[in-house]
């Protein structure tokens, strides 16, 4: 068997002639780590380089790969198992991308190394973003065989990010990956919007390598979070205004800021708190915000709805560092 490895420094970049247009009105995939329908479409539809991508051609024509962005179910609302059935999960249900589900363990994969607090940044590339309910992620089970079409009993949850904001046309954030999740699995996201029963649904091929060696070793070793301070609304906000959390060293140096651009549907103080939060979690490792949930290998912090509920947490990999929130509103008329 050849498996062919990406980085995720390196896995964007597309080679080769591109032979037609895509089609612009469609709508998105994740681009890091890179979905296994987007990795097959920077390939070069017409001339793919990996055999996975070739046998994804030979099964359904280059046309899914021009369409790559497409991968969904235009009346989803939310129903997706009844919708994308096992062994067509990958396709998103639809006959048209059956060569995605191809029964190999060769995909191209990402590699990702999980961070102190076994986190993964994902990033989802839409090429026409839409106002969203969710995205929900799923990682592959420790015991599920790669060799067989997947199936909604191999997965299992570990991310729901509710409402989230998007940054011109990206939208990031972060997943805890299981200590005992390690080599090849695979990362299943949906999108569903909140504008339209529409839904997207991606594959992305990933191989989990840990960064002191061992899963289990890193999981006893999980960096605990300490309470630090708490996110209060005290008003709403105009939009235009900017909410940024500003984050210093032991010395008081300025080593990360987190901006979030205050939208008309975030500013009330219900809302933008949990908005921050979604943001400074999908990008810092020094700081999260939110309600504390599980223990040990379990442990996550999750954004809550509410002027006063999202508790500040520092990680103690960062011990003696301290943060800022600055507001910035817009000058009156």
């Amino acid at each position: 068997m050849h498996v062919t490895g990406k980085l995720a420094v390196v896995c964007l970049a597309g080679s080769g002639i591109v032979m037609a247009p895509d089609v612009g009105f469609s709508h998105g995939s994740m681009e890091s780590p890179i979905s296994r329908v987007y990795n097959c479409r920077l390939e070069n539809p017409e001339q793919p380089k990996s055999d996975a991508c070739k046998a994804v051609v030979q099964a359904g024509g280059t046309q899914p790969l021009y369409d790559w962005m497409e991968v969904n179910q235009s009346d989803a609302a939310g129903n997706h198992k009844a919708l994308v059935t096992d062994g067509n999960i990958c396709a998103g249900g639809r006959d048209k991308y059956v060569g995605l589900d191809l029964e190999r363990s060769d995909w191209v994969k990402t590699t990702v190394v999980p961070n102190k607090n076994t986190k993964v940044k994902m990033t989802f590339y839409g090429t026409t973003p839409h106002a969203t309910e969710y995205f929900q992620t799923y990682i592959t089970k420790a015991n599920w065989n790669p060799d067989k079409a997947l199936s909604w009993s191999d997965l299992k949850k570990i991310k729901k990010k509710k409402y989230p904001e998007w940054n011109g046309n990206r939208l990031s954030w972060k997943v805890k990956v299981p200590a005992n999740r390690e080599g090849y699995h695979v990362l299943y996201t949906i999108w569903q919007r909140s504008d339209s029963p529409e839904a997207f649904y991606t594959c992305t091929d990933v191989n989990v390598v840990w960064s002191n060696g061992t899963s289990e070793s890193l999981a006893q070793d999980l960096a605990e979070w300490t309470e630090v301070g708490q996110v209060i609304a005290h008003n709403d906000l105009a939009a235009g205004s900017t909410v940024t959390l500003r984050v210093f060293d032991p010395d008081g140096g300025d080593v990360a800021s987190h901006s979030l651009q205050i939208r008309s549907r975030t500013g009330d103080a219900e809302d933008w708190p949990a908005a921050l939060a979604s943001l400074v979690n999908a990008e810092s490792d020094v700081f999260n915000i939110g309600v504390l949930e599980g223990s040990g290998g379990t442990l996550d912090i999750e954004p809550e709805s509410g002027a006063a509920a999202n508790a500040v947490y520092l990680s103690g990999a960062y011990p003696g560092y301290t943060y800022h929130i600055d507001i910035d509103t817009p000058p009156s008329n």
